[in-house]
């Protein structure tokens, strides 16, 4: 038997259902997602092939859930691999309107890479293997230049302070 709701409109989503049982039934969906993302383990299966089979969507935003943040990751990883192939680098950014997500997902495993060899910054979320699989596609940690020496610094202002001076001597005596 279909839902009175999806023979109404056609969809599983709570911002488009009859008016009289949208706010209970957003409510609901909320608390489905919840229970799913924090206490995924005692959700019974069943629940969750039921809405899989409405076409529930777990993501508020309408995304369609992975079946686990393994194949989330590899999913992204794929992506930045065709990426990699159409551009000849994985240097994305996440500012790139046309793959923003990935820019982002790019962004986020640089950050969990510093995590993972700074303590300091809390427990990473990325794994040895994962690390080496990112590596393996020529993937780049730090994209900003690797920081110049104090001396290499030094001898650049040393020569352009000679070279001012020079300058202002010449305009001085001319």
């Amino acid at each position: 038997m279909e839902p009175k709701f999806i023979r109404y409109n056609g969809c599983c989503g709570a911002n488009s259902v009859i008016p009289q049982i949208k706010q209970g039934l957003g409510i609901w969906c909320a608390s489905q997602r919840e229970n799913y993302k924090f206490d995924k383990d005692t959700m019974p299966k069943e629940r969750i092939e039921a809405l899989d089979a409405l076409g529930f969507t777990w993501s508020r935003w309408g995304h369609q859930r992975s079946k686990s943040r393994k194949d989330a990751w590899d999913k992204k990883f794929d992506e930045l691999v065709e990426y990699k192939l159409q551009n000849g680098d994985c240097n994305i950014s996440q500012y790139d309107e046309s793959n923003k997500q990935l820019g982002k997902w790019a962004k986020n495993q640089r950050y969990e890479y510093r995590r993972y060899h700074n303590k300091g910054l809390g427990q990473s979320r990325i794994s040895r293997d994962r690390i080496d699989k990112l590596e393996s596609i020529g993937f780049q940690w730090r994209l900003k230049p690797e920081k110049v020496s104090w001396e290499q610094r030094f001898e650049v202002r040393l020569i352009w302070y000679c070279t001012a001076y020079v300058f202002h001597q010449s305009l001085r005596y001319s």
